[in-house]
């Protein structure tokens, strides 16, 4: 046998609180009604809303279990609350005046009038009661619906952004790996000690990458340590044309920093900065903290700017992740570097390990 789970339709809250709520509300109606007509008994008033009100609330409940349209579900309640509710009044009324339940009927009957009124304050009270509630309910379920499409939207922006990292990842790590193997094998017999030099910094580089991979915190140090072993195979391959500089302190780089933000801002220094020119240039990195911002900037004397420093893959990835990652609180600011090159500025929220 299947067990009969009840519906009760409310899902804003609790049963009990709606219960209590509808005691509350029932009770502001007499008031309201005994404001409005001072010579009623507010006796009267309470037992015709409570009655009438709580009939409405239980059918209401009822109701939900059977009906799945909502029409139904509204119409019911009025339909069978409202006769439920006056049938309470004239039974409680009998039993108050030591009358038995025809002849309380008999009274309303003779003086239809009363009759007429409970059956308006009746309809007046559950338009009240149900109104409130549907609206209640309907409130509910658009912020629910609200609340879970802006969670869909942040796991799918977060997929893209990982989807984009693992691409950048991909694009950056085989070609940077590729061209180096190569620099290593044309050097061991022109300069082994060079060639040495460099397939030491290259292992020295590969291991930094491993253990950024495994790093779940994705400390800024850990980037700063991958980025300086990435700066020395560059200056084997490119020789005295390149000079660099890392300024930080110790207290600011142990913070969290999403991997591969800054990596591709060094490449395209140089690559796109330093590499073309025959007399080289400068790359400064400078990391600080200001008004509990983390602000990272990678400053080249290169070639200045151009488009494919300013609008290229990386760059793009860059600010997708950036704004998927801390939306507008986080910018990449890429401007003309004094008096000559390119000054590419990260600035995200500062977040302790």
């Amino acid at each position: 046998m299947i067990p009969f789970k009840l519906k009760t339709g409310f899902e804003s809250q609790p049963l009990w609180q709606s219960l209590l709520m509808v005691l509350i509300f029932n009770t502001l109606i007499a008031v309201l009604i005994k404001s409005l007509i001072p010579g009623s008994s507010f006796y009267n008033q309470l037992l015709i809303s409570q009655s009438i009100g709580l009939s409405i609330f239980l059918t209401l409940i009822v109701s939900a279990s059977f009906f799945k349209n909502k029409t139904w579900r509204i119409l019911i309640p009025l339909i069978l609350g409202v006769p439920i509710g006056l049938l309470v009044i004239v039974t409680i009324q009998a039993i108050l005046s030591d009358r038995n339940f025809d002849q309380v009927l008999k009274l309303l009957k003779e003086n239809y009038t009363d009759l007429l009124s409970l059956l308006f304050s009746g309809l007046f009270f559950g338009a009240i009661v149900l109104v409130f509630f549907a609206n209640r309910e309907r409130l509910f379920r658009e912020k629910t619906k609200l609340q879970t499409e802006k969670i869909n939207n942040l796991d799918h922006q977060k997929t893209i952004a990982e989807t984009n990292l693992r691409l950048l990842q991909a694009q950056i790590e085989p070609h940077f790996l590729f061209n180096t193997l190569s620099n290593v094998i044309s050097l061991i017999e022109k300069d082994p000690s060079k060639s040495k030099n460099l397939l030491e910094s290259l292992t020295d580089f590969l291991r930094a990458s491993l253990k950024r991979s495994a790093d779940t915190d994705k400390i800024l140090r850990n980037e700063i340590v991958l980025i300086s072993h990435y700066l020395d195979i560059m200056k084997i391959r490119i020789g005295k044309r390149l000079e660099s500089n890392i300024y930080f302190q110790d207290d600011v780089i142990d913070c969290i920093f999403p991997p591969l933000l800054l990596q591709p801002l060094v490449e395209n220094a140089i690559i796109h900065g330093i590499e073309p020119l025959s007399e080289g240039g400068t790359i400064d990195i400078s990391i600080s903290k200001n008004n509990h911002r983390l602000v990272i900037t990678v400053s080249d004397t290169g070639k200045g700017l151009t488009t494919e420093n300013t609008k290229g893959f990386g760059l793009t990835n860059i600010r997708d992740r950036i704004r998927s990652l801390y939306g507008e609180s986080g910018r990449l600011l890429i401007e003309e570097n004094q008096p000559c090159g390119v000054m590419a500025t990260i600035e995200i929220p500062y977040e302790s390990t």
